[in-house]
């Protein structure tokens, strides 16, 4: 460093002093769009600057005159300046696009890596899914038998109603003194209602039926007179509410049958009561 120093104190300072102004106008063509570097540039510079006069007022016996070290520093420090904008320029501009590139790759490489843990991720899952699909399988076929059999259970609770309804009905002109359609409805709103078992709807319509069977039994023979066209009253009557009911064809066959059945009987024990 030292000789770098005797060096350049012992050059000529026309010549310094063309180089420095070449250098700094080169310099400030090629930094002219570079502010950051310039003042980086000018910032060293200055401390360069300072710092060679404090190292020449150190030697000063060995330096010349003070005007002339001060011209000299001040020349240098045009060099500096000059060459630190042209050296620094081109490589603050590689550097630059070094980092851009640098940026661009770290960027590429994050997105590769998630997009790599996305389909690592899509791929768990399908397993996953695969994995599962028996007991998907099995839990779907278990809903579905578990909906038929409720279907099915409901069915019979609906059933067993029906068939009490259409016994009610074919014994009402008799019965409805004795067990009145409120005390019926009141029946099987209480223990024949879905919240009840099949089985047990069913148990409590077999002893609905047989109650209203013995209601039946227990009644007089009527002391008032009915008519034909009472009687076919009652059958059109009864007939039209077991064709509404919501039961099978094989039920409400069989309940028509039944009617069928109830109604010639009256007729019958009606046509006996008129003989003269």
């Amino acid at each position: 460093m030292s000789s770098m120093l005797r060096a350049f104190e012992e050059s000529d300072i026309g010549g310094l002093f063309f180089v420095a102004a070449a250098l700094l106008f080169v310099g400030n063509k090629v930094s002219k769009e570079y502010p950051k570097i310039r003042r980086l540039c000018l910032s060293f510079a200055g401390a360069s600057f300072v710092a060679y006069l404090a190292y020449c007022l150190s030697r000063r016996p060995l330096g010349g005159p003070l005007t002339e070290t001060a011209v000299r520093g001040l020349i240098g420090t045009g060099v500096i300046i000059g060459t630190s904008w042209i050296v620094l320029t081109p490589c603050s501009f590689a550097f630059a696009g070094f980092a851009t590139c640098l940026h661009n790759w770290n960027a590429d490489r994050r997105q590769t890596a998630e997009r790599r843990r996305q389909l690592r991720r899509k791929q768990n899952l399908q397993l996953e899914y695969d994995r599962c699909a028996p007991e998907r399988d099995r839990a779907a076929l278990l809903a579905k038998q578990h909906a038929v059999l409720e279907g099915e259970r409901q069915h019979r609770r609906e059933s067993a109603r029906a068939s009490c309804e259409i016994v009610y009905c074919l014994y009402a002109p008799e019965i409805g003194s004795r067990f009145s359609r409120q005390m019926f409805n009141d029946f099987v709103s209480v223990y024949m209602g879905d919240n009840r078992d099949p089985e047990y709807v069913e148990q409590r319509a077999q002893q609905l039926t047989e109650t209203m069977q013995k209601h039946l039994e227990k009644i007089e023979p009527r002391k008032d007179k009915r008519s034909i066209e009472d009687l076919a009253r009652w059958y059109q009557d009864v007939r039209e509410k077991i064709c509404a009911q919501g039961v099978e064809d094989k039920y409400r066959n069989a309940q028509l049958a039944q009617l069928n059945v109830r109604y010639r009987t009256l007729v019958q024990e009606l046509l006996e009561e008129l003989k003269p």
